[in-house]
């Protein structure tokens, strides 16, 4: 084999094995996650609280929001 054969051999093994590891860290960053879903359905129900809580509270409420 050439050395451009060798090389492009390489770089070939080296996409690929780039392609392989992006499609599963990208697979598992997109995986169903209950406890965060579970937290930000707690966090909006916090806002609406806030927001329909009268507005004289020394400043947390805004500070919250």
């Amino acid at each position: 084999m050439s050395m451009i054969t060798k090389l492009r051999m390489r770089m070939l093994g080296v996409g690929a094995a780039c392609t392989i590891f992006g499609a599963a860290i990208g697979g598992s960053a997109m995986a169903y996650q209950s406890h965060m879903w579970g937290a930000l359905h707690y966090l909006q129900g916090a806002q609406s609280e806030l927001a329909a809580a009268l507005p004289d509270k020394g400043g947390h409420r805004a500070a919250a929001m």
